[in-house]
């Protein structure tokens, strides 16, 4: 895949997720006729802003997730949980009561 296409899909698809080019030039403090210049492939933007743009994808597909990430993080298998008093084995090995 040619870069230059890489940089501008990134650049669609944050304008797709903030609905404005308005929005989008303003998040990235760049003038529009910049984002637009670099939306048709002409020229590139610099990494710092590429990595706003990236920023703001991130941002949108976390949201999208956060149900199902927060469902991911529960433990599969529950643990035991042992009494406040009880240690599990003491140095000797054998179970003990404090």
């Amino acid at each position: 895949m040619d870069p230059a296409n890489t940089y501008r899909s990134a650049l669609f698809s944050a304008h797709k997720i903030l609905c404005s080019l308005d929005v989008l030039s303003a998040r990235l403090s760049v003038d529009q006729k910049t984002v637009m210049n670099w939306m048709a492939g002409h020229g590139v933007p610099p990494l710092p802003v590429f990595l706003q743009v990236v920023d703001i994808i991130v941002e949108h597909i976390e949201a999208k997730l956060a149900p199902e990430l927060a469902e991911a993080e529960k433990p599969v298998v529950p643990v035991p949980s042992q009494p406040a008093n009880e240690t599990p084995w003491a140095p000797s090995g054998k179970p003990t009561r404090a």
